[in-house]
C-alpha cells in the first residue's frame, strides 16, 4: 500500500476513534459521568436513582401489615400495573413503576421479611433500556433468589420472563426482543441452579407473529393494558393456584 494511502487511513482511523471518544464522553457526562461508563462496562453494579415516588411507595409497603400464607408479586411497573385482587383475589402488589434488578434487591427485606406463601418476579425490562449490562441484570437476579433461600426459604419462588416489547408504537421502547432473549435465556438457566425455583416463560405467548408484543395488548408497546393483563393473568393462573375471578378472554 502507498504510504500516502496509508497515512489517510491512519488519519482517519484516529479521527473516527476521537469521534467515537467524544459522543461517548458527552453522553458519559450527560448520564453521570464516570460511573455511567464503568456500570455500562459492567466493571460497577448500577445504582440507579430513586424518584420520590418511588420513595413513597416503598415506604408505604414497609408500613403495610405482614399477612400468614401471603402471595406477593414484585418487580417494576409491569407488576405494579397490574389488576392482580380483581384477577385472583388477596395479592400483594409489590410493583414499583420504574424499578430494576438492583432496586429490587435494595427493598427486597420488605418482601421476605412476611416469609410470603408465593412470590412472582417481574424484573429487568428496566435495566435493558437502561443499557445495564446483561452479566449484571443476571448477577442481581442471582443475588434476590439467594436471599429468598437464605431469609425465606419456605416460599414458593416463580420468576416471570420479561415481556416483548413492541417498538412500532410512535416514541415507543427504546430497547428490542432481542436483548430481552438474551436475558430471559440466561435466566431460565439461572433459575435452573435453584431447585424449587420456577421459570414461567411467558415471551411466545404476548407477540404477534413478528415476534412483538401484541399491538391490541399493550398502550405504548412496552406497558400492558387490561387486555394484555387478563392474557398474562390466564398464564400465571396456574402458578397462583387460586380461582381467578376473570378469566382471559
Amino acid at each position: 500500500m502507498p504510504p500516502r494511502r496509508l497515512k489517510l487511513l491512519l488519519a482517519a482511523s484516529l479521527f473516527l476513534n476521537a469521534a467515537g471518544a467524544g459522543f461517548l464522553a458527552v453522553r458519559a457526562a450527560r448520564k453521570g459521568g464516570l460511573r455511567y461508563v464503568l456500570e455500562r462496562l459492567d466493571l460497577a453494579d448500577a445504582k440507579p436513582e430513586e424518584l420520590d415516588f418511588q420513595k413513597g411507595l416503598k415506604a408505604r409497603y414497609l408500613k403495610l401489615p405482614n399477612t400468614p400464607g401471603e402471595i406477593d408479586f414484585a418487580g417494576d411497573s409491569l407488576m405494579g400495573d397490574g389488576p392482580w385482587e380483581d384477577l385472583f383475589g388477596t395479592i400483594k402488589n409489590r410493583g414499583i413503576g420504574g424499578d430494576t434488578t438492583a432496586g429490587l434487591l435494595d427493598r427486597l427485606g420488605e418482601v421476605t421479611e412476611g416469609h410470603p406463601r408465593k412470590t412472582f418476579l417481574l424484573i429487568g425490562t428496566n435495566d435493558i433500556a437502561a443499557d445495564i449490562p446483561v452479566a449484571q441484570v443476571v448477577r442481581n437476579y442471582r443475588k434476590i433468589l439467594e436471599r429468598f433461600r437464605s431469609e425465606s426459604p419456605a416460599t414458593e419462588l416463580h420468576v416471570v420472563s420479561i415481556l416483548p416489547v413492541n417498538q412500532t408504537f410512535a416514541g415507543g421502547p427504546v430497547h428490542d426482543n432481542a436483548a430481552i432473549k438474551e436475558t430471559n435465556r440466561r435466566l431460565k438457566a439461572l433459575v435452573a441452579e435453584f431447585p424449587g425455583v420456577t421459570f414461567v416463560d411467558v415471551f411466545d405467548a404476548l407477540c404477534d407473529p413478528q415476534g412483538n408484543l401484541r399491538k391490541e395488548w399493550s398502550k405504548d408497546g412496552l406497558h400492558l393494558n387490561i387486555d394484555g393483563y387478563l392474557m398474562l393473568g390466564g398464564l400465571l393462573k396456574r402458578y397462583v393456584g387460586e380461582t381467578p375471578v376473570v378469566s382471559a378472554q
